[in-house]
């Protein structure tokens, strides 16, 4: 999945950012240029913020240090002032049908799956769950169901 991503910046960066970050699209989808932090380009980070009663989702995010390279080129190509990602979520949706095609991907291949498959990877390292709850910033009332949920996923495999 990651060579088809990596003929285009654009695709391999949020592909990198789903499966490494496991945010939301509407998350991506808000990520601004001030939300990137590179002071160190082999730890970058990045805040995922939300508005309104959801300011309690808000957290930092660590990177892979591939993200620096990829984020720089990123930004050289497309050139976006202040929002990242000026896409809509249909434009995500086809960017992902795409990729699934050019992957000869068979089972279901969504923005949502790359997350689950984030979860389900930390769970099979041994990641504490509520450390990984923190980082995609789920409810702490759907934490219960989530890990019986991830617990199950785990054994099986994505």
């Amino acid at each position: 999945m990651y060579s088809v991503a990596s003929k285009d910046i654009r695709t391999y960066l949020i592909v990198l950012l789903f499966l490494e970050a496991g945010i939301k699209s509407n998350e991506l989808l808000k990520i601004t240029r001030a939300d990137v932090d590179l002071s160190d380009p082999y730890r970058p980070e990045m805040w995922v913020k939300h508005r309104g009663k959801n300011t309690k989702k808000d957290r930092k995010v660590a990177l892979l240090p591939q993200f620096t390279e990829a984020y720089n080129q990123y930004l050289v190509k497309y050139r976006p002032d202040e929002v990242i990602f000026l896409y809509t979520d249909r434009f995500i949706q086809l960017l992902f049908s795409d990729l699934k095609k050019l992957t000869k991907i068979q089972k279901e291949f969504t923005p949502k799956i790359l997350r689950h498959t984030h979860v389900v990877r930390a769970y099979k390292h041994g990641e504490d769950p509520e450390q990984v709850f923190e980082r995609i910033g789920l409810a702490p009332d759907s934490r219960t169901e989530a890990h019986e949920l991830y617990t199950r996923l785990s054994r099986k495999g994505v």
